[in-house]
């Protein structure tokens, strides 16, 4: 039953906001596994509520939430360093082969739940930029970065999610003090 419940969530998530299969969704985030600085479009279920979310997260925020839920030790004088940790994180999300996942820890969900925006706020979000020219852009080669000028991570996510269901790959650069925040399509062609 829970795995109907499932199903049908990603189906209705995807129908709302995306245009491309749920394939292409999976194989796009198996793909940015492979790069740095990369925005996740995942599907989590809490195991304490069975409530399921599907979130753009940043990659070093959503190793980190698999790490405490996997019991990846951080303290680094009993383990490895962050390099070998998020290697090793990352081979296990790899073999998990889709962008579903299931969470129990707290912290783990906290983490996740921060990067949470509701259908509500995707809208209103949608509404007031031209998302549709930015979409348009990408699919014709041209205009393959966004600024982001303000340093809310929130509008990082609302773009990552809006544009990762039109089926883009999308990677960031932070700047923080030097310039504007900077997110791309990793799998546009320039013309």
């Amino acid at each position: 039953m829970k795995k109907l419940i499932f199903i049908v969530f990603i189906t209705f998530s995807n129908l709302i906001f995306s245009q491309v299969s749920e394939k292409i969704l999976n194989d796009n985030f198996l793909n940015l596994l492979e790069s740095d600085q990369a925005c996740y479009l995942i599907n989590f279920e809490d195991l304490n509520t069975n409530e399921i979310k599907e979130i753009c997260i940043l990659d070093n925020a959503f190793i980190s939430a698999f790490e405490i839920e996997n019991n990846i030790i951080h303290d680094e004088t009993k383990c490895c360093d962050y390099l070998e940790r998020y290697f090793y994180a990352t081979n296990l999300i790899k073999k998990n082969g889709s962008r579903n996942f299931k969470f129990k820890n707290p912290k783990s969900l906290e983490i996740l739940n921060e990067n949470y925006i509701s259908y509500d706020e995707l809208n209103e979000f949608n509404k007031r930029l031209t998302i549709n020219l930015i979409i348009q852009n990408f699919k014709k080669g041209e205009n393959l970065s966004i600024n982001i000028a303000d340093d809310d991570y929130k509008y990082i996510n609302y773009y990552g999610y809006l544009l990762s269901k039109e089926g883009f790959q999308i990677n960031y650069f932070l700047f923080n003090c030097f310039g504007p925040n900077n997110l791309f399509c990793s799998n546009c062609q320039k013309k």
